[in-house]
């Protein structure tokens, strides 16, 4: 679509503080699929405290209008008819680059309970970027989010989305898979 190159003022960013991101160690648990219990519980919070020291979290948005909507969902699905009955936002957020270096690194250096912990801590923090971008958007009316892939909404429409919102300026691009790298992102 020609017509989704918003002004830049348009564009909002977010780089909260890591330690501003909240991280319920039982999800990072659950990602783990340590079992519930206080048997994983310092390997949990030395998993949070190394991913904190690492999370560097960066997010992009904007509102929607009607024309940026209509690049954006291509044939009726469920998110669409969603979107249409009130505000839009498109929003890409990451926690960044390092996490993903040194998740790899215990990988290769064999500390597999270390490397499983900092991705799931990873994953929570991701969400923890998403839930403050939706606040800042919504506030504290209710909302719903929903990503390219779900829904039937075409995971093609990735492309859109990045033309709109321009993730390449925090670290974020597109792979022709219509994969995220960073991994730890979520549009």
């Amino acid at each position: 679509c020609h017509s989704m190159s918003p002004d830049a003022r348009a564009i909002q960013e977010l780089s909260p503080p890591p330690h501003y991101l909240a991280l319920d160690p039982r999800e990072v648990a659950r990602l783990a699929h340590c079992g519930p219990g206080r048997r994983w519980e310092n390997e949990i919070m030395a998993g949070i405290a190394e991913g904190r020291a690492l999370f560097a979290p960066r997010a992009r948005w904007s509102a929607l209008d009607p024309a940026s909507m209509a690049c954006l969902f291509t044939g009726e699905t469920p998110v669409e008819a969603i979107a249409a009955r009130g505000e839009c936002w498109a929003f890409i957020a990451t926690i960044g680059e390092p996490i993903e270096s040194r998740v790899k690194e215990h990988f290769d250096q064999g500390r597999y309970l270390q490397a499983v912990i900092l991705d799931a801590a990873g994953s929570v923090a991701v969400e923890a970027v998403c839930d403050l971008v939706e606040r800042d958007c919504a506030g504290e009316g209710p909302s719903a989010r929903f990503s390219p892939g779900y829904c039937m909404w075409r995971l093609e429409n990735q492309t859109a989305l990045f033309a709109l919102l321009d993730p390449e300026r925090i670290g974020i691009r597109l792979m022709p898979s219509m994969i995220m790298q960073l991994i730890k992102s979520v549009s």
